[in-house]
C-alpha cells in the first residue's frame, strides 16, 4: 500500500507541474518543454526556433522560475 501512495503522489505532483508548465505564457512553455520534456539542447532549441542560443537559455531560466513561483503560491496556499 505503500508503494501505490508513493505513486499517486508522484503522479500528482508530476500532472500539477505539467499543467503549470501549460499555463505559462507560450514564448516560456515552449522551450521548457523542449528541453526538460523533450531533451533538446539549448543549442537545438535555438537551431528549431530560429532564436539566439541566449535568448533560449533566458527564457528556460525565466520559464522555471515562473514554474517556481506558481508552485510556491500553490504550497503556501496548502498551509493555510
Amino acid at each position: 500500500k505503500v508503494d501505490s501512495r508513493k505513486s499517486n503522489e508522484d503522479y500528482l505532483a508530476a500532472k500539477e507541474i505539467v499543467n503549470i508548465i501549460n499555463s505559462l505564457d507560450e514564448q516560456y512553455r515552449d522551450v521548457v518543454i523542449m528541453k526538460y520534456i523533450d531533451g533538446f539542447s539549448t543549442k537545438e532549441i535555438a537551431s528549431v526556433t530560429g532564436q539566439t542560443e541566449n535568448n533560449v537559455y533566458v527564457k528556460v531560466h525565466r520559464g522555471l522560475q515562473k514554474v517556481k513561483e506558481i508552485l510556491k503560491k500553490h504550497e503556501n496556499r496548502e498551509n493555510i
